[in-house]
């Protein structure tokens, strides 16, 4: 049922949906100054708001709150809260979409059958998404007929129109003698099969057995069952359920090569799913079975309660649209301090307004401390702008959700006075560049447009936890810090006025990870970030399968990446130029992986480790550095595990130094290495290479590297002292020790082993 409100909807007191709703609500806005509560629906209801425009109107809605708030806008015309908004002012959400809430939005990929339609997802995800999702559901009237008898289907049954149906016989004894079924309860007489063995299945067509949308069937056994006459039946919902599909992250650096499927039946005790075509072949190789770190993720993608809005259609040729304008409806939440909100189990769809400043498919506005406040487990998919914005607005915690197809930043922190907030097992993919530039408060465009991030970090100081940025046409996850303190209009909160985000500690940064997007996994630039205290730390972090640049550091300080893998990247591992300081430690450096090439060769894309060979594949990018600032431009280098380098190809290098940016031809940036392991390389095999830095217009000279414990040099004797120099006179002939040699594994260096190397300023 659609009900429409043509004038509007406001919430002053309390408007609650049960959990038995089967309703559409379709108005132009909706006020929420009360409390909008949303029950989780039945298993196979739904319901939710549609937002719409009159034709031919595209007219702002206009706000004035009711009771303690009336005076935090106009008194005249009220807010301006944009078109087809739902705005909450001052009041509550309460929704909850999910019959179980300890669902998961997604989980690694454990295993794919040869068949390619059978997925391993584990038995709690393979009975939420089909079980709960309300998909098919099987019912009996006596599960047991007898003590040694029980009839019932197996965990493959599909059991709407255009399907199969697979029964099977679990009872101890055989069938002797027939299975009927019909359309109604006592209708029973059709014989459909005479004959079945314990553990014996059939697989029926449509027309024998499957239920239709909205229809039953029954069938019961005559043998065996006594008195009894177990009847079971097989029901179709009245709304096919065509929206039950997963999402799989792509296994590529291409983030296209995602996929959706669409779930036509569920194995829960082998905790699998099984979808209607096979997926591609590449996804077999994307599983947890055949690789620990690089399997794709699988997504649920439906839900029972949705937002969502009408398309407007383009008067004329917009840039990049022609058949949309890319205005949607939008959820914005202000004037709530102390207010908690929960939106959980929604799918919003058609929301956001593409450059139309905050009106974004979920907006805290200047909410300041909204403690306890859940936005979880929501679908947020083919939206016009962003995903979920946090501005100005503290101790919210986004946990679960899943976006994917947008443009734009998707998760944001927007000001750079956001403290506290929690970003936990957060999914993103498929980022697009916007085709209308957003223009900020202070009257600039914002970074969107230049390379949209998955994860957009204008205030560090908040906790991410087990994210995936799983595609962007762009970056994964960027620090974009500010300088000159917090951005308006959040700079006029208290605690704003001396609060610098460039300066700011982060609070928690673990277990992250980032593949497929276009250029970097995670960049920290620009202007830099340069925490003040205690050293910020990227802990345990995974990037891998980007177009350009693992980890981008340019222009930090105080940093730390610690432990995590970095592999398979198309350019760089890690690059870091003029830093004050940067180190690694214990992390895991991949050039190209055997589970890469495996996946490659059923992929179209190309890359620098299989297609384009005269292109370089380095592991880290050390800089040279000259700057008055020299005491500080220090980069350390400890426990680091270099494999994949083995391909036989002198571009392909562990350690490489690069001139990006070289303002200056005298290197004198302190670095060292510390406990360093190269996998499956000789002792003469390059393993590290200045030779670019000697190249024509670069000259860099003075080049210094401290190998602290011998295990980045020739290995004669590890655990001895000793430097890498560039191969001149000015510094081989002063070294002590045992001299300087050359080795095969150091490209235009020099290993001068027991040296002791002081710079003198």
């Amino acid at each position: 049922t659609t009900v429409t409100f043509a004038g509007g909807l406001n919430v002053i007191g309390s408007l609650r949906f049960p959990s038995e709703a089967e309703v559409t609500i379709r108005t132009t806005h909706v006020f929420v100054q009360g409390l909008l509560k949303m029950d989780a629906p039945s298993s196979t209801g739904s319901y939710g708001i549609l937002l719409y425009e009159k034709p031919g109107k595209h007219d702002d809605v206009y706000i004035k709150p009711h009771g303690e708030n009336a005076n935090e806008c106009d008194l005249v015309s009220g807010c301006k809260v944009g078109r087809m908004p739902i705005a909450v002012v001052g009041g509550r959400l309460d929704i909850n979409g999910l019959v179980d809430s300890n669902c998961f939005s997604h989980v690694p990929l454990l295993d794919l059958d040869e068949s390619r339609q059978i997925l391993t997802v584990g038995t709690e995800a393979a009975n939420c998404w089909w079980n709960l999702n309300g998909s098919a559901s099987l019912s009996s009237t006596v599960a047991r007929a007898a003590v040694d008898v029980m009839y019932g289907f197996d965990n493959n049954v599909k059991a709407c129109k255009g399907d199969e149906v697979t029964v099977s016989w679990q009872g101890y004894h055989n069938i002797q003698e027939t299975l009927k079924s019909g359309c109604e309860s006592g209708d029973l007489e059709e014989q459909i099969e005479d004959y079945l063995n314990s553990g014996q299945q059939r697989t029926y067509s449509n027309d024998e057995l499957t239920a239709g949308p909205g229809e039953r069937r029954y069938f019961k056994c005559s043998l065996h069952c006594g008195n009894t006459n177990a009847r079971f039946e097989v029901y179709c919902p009245s709304v096919q359920d065509n929206d039950n599909e997963i999402y799989l992250t792509s296994p590529d650096i291409n983030m296209s090569k995602d996929h959706i499927a669409k779930i036509v039946g569920a194995d829960v005790d082998n905790g699998q799913i099984f979808v209607k075509e096979p997926i591609p072949e590449r996804f077999q190789y994307a599983t947890k079975q055949k690789t620990s770190d690089f399997y794709s993720r699988v997504a649920s993608l439906k839900r029972s309660i949705f937002f969502t809005a009408e398309e407007q259609q383009a008067d004329g040729n917009v840039k990049g649209e022609t058949d949309k304008f890319l205005i949607g409806g939008h959820l914005m939440i202000f004037f709530t301090p102390n207010v908690e909100q929960k939106l959980q189990g929604v799918k919003i769809t058609n929301f956001g307004q593409q450059g139309n400043l905050g009106r974004y498919p979920v907006h805290f506005h200047l909410c300041r401390d909204v403690d306890g406040s859940l936005i979880s487990k929501n679908v947020i998919m083919n939206v016009n702008q962003r995903c979920a914005v946090i501005h100005g607005s503290h101790n919210v915690t986004l946990y679960d959700n899943v976006a994917i197809n947008t443009f734009g930043h998707c998760y944001v922190t927007e000001d750079g006075f956001e403290i506290d907030n929690v970003f936990e097992r957060n999914l993103g993919a498929n980022l697009k560049f916007p085709t209308r530039k957003l223009v900020t408060s202070d009257g600039v465009f914002d970074s969107d447009e230049r390379g949209p991030s998955v994860f957009w970090i204008m205030c560090p100081a908040n906790h991410w936890i087990a994210n995936v940025a799983a595609g962007s046409i762009h970056s994964g996850y960027w620090f974009e810090t500010r300088l000159n303190g917090v951005r308006s209009p959040s700079s006029s909160i208290d605690g704003a006025e001396n609060f610098i985000p460039s300066y700011a500690v982060v609070k928690t940064f673990k277990d992250n990870i980032s593949h497929s997007n276009r250029r970097h996994g995670i960049q920290y630039y620009s202007p830099g970030w340069k925490p003040k205290g205690p050293e910020s730390v990227i802990e345990n972090m995974i990037v891998y399968r980007n177009g350009g640049v693992g980890h981008f550091v340019h222009g930090n300080g105080n940093l730390v990446i610690k432990g995590g893998i970095v592999a398979d990247n198309d350019n760089v591992g890690i690059a870091h130029f003029e830093n004050f300081p940067f180190r690694a430690d214990g992390v895991t450096v991949i050039g190209c992986s055997q589970n890469y090439f495996n996946v490659l060769n059923h992929v179209g894309t190309k890359t620098n480790c299989k297609h384009y060979t005269q292109k370089a594949v380095t592991g880290v990018h050390i800089h040279p550095f000259a700057s008055p600032k020299i005491r500080e431009a220090q980069v350390h280098y400890s426990n680091m595990i270099f494999s994949g380098f083995d391909l036989q190809r002198s571009n392909v290098v562990p350690i490489q130094m690069n001139t990006i940016h070289n303002r200056g031809k005298v290197d004198s940036s302190p670095r060292s290495f510390v406990n360093t392991q190269f996998k499956n390389l000789g002792k003469d095999t390059l393993r590290v290479s200045v030779c670019d830095a000697f190249a024509s217009g670069a000259s860099v000279d003075s080049i210094i590297i401290h190998d602290v414990d011998g295990t980045i040099g020739p290995m004669i004797r590890p655990g001895t002292n000793g430097f890498l120099v560039s191969d001149e006179k000015k510094i081989t002939t002063f070294a002590n020790g045992d001299g300087c040699f050359y080795n095969s594994g150091l490209g235009c260096l020099r290993y001068c082993q027991s040296a002791c190397l002081r710079m003198i300023r």
